[in-house]
């Protein structure tokens, strides 16, 4: 949990086999940057999302006859009108980012 968040430092929390969970100050600005392989994303903020990416296409008939289609599974959006960067990265692992008071 965080008291104080510096208006212009980035963060960026990952974990590979575990859950990121943070709380931050109900005033902090950020644009947030989050992504979960295998697992979920949870807020308390009200979060003003931003487009996704498009998923790619990989053609594979030279090979196995068939396509390959991979989706980013990155999440961005902004708290507070938004603010210094923010990541949160986990391969097998929820992400929760807490709203203090």
């Amino acid at each position: 949990m965080f008291d104080r968040i510096g208006p212009s430092k980035p963060m960026s929390f990952s974990s590979l086999n575990g859950d990121i969970d943070v709380t931050l100050p109900a005033n902090t600005k950020a644009r947030l940057k989050m992504k979960s392989q295998n697992g979920e994303i949870y807020s308390d903020f009200e979060m003003k999302l931003e487009g996704g990416g498009a998923p790619s296409v990989e053609d594979g008939r030279s090979g196995r006859g068939k396509y390959r289609v991979q989706l980013d599974k990155t999440i961005s959006g902004t708290i507070n009108g938004g603010g210094p960067d923010m990541q949160f990265t986990t391969l097998n692992g929820k992400i929760y980012i807490r709203k203090g008071k």
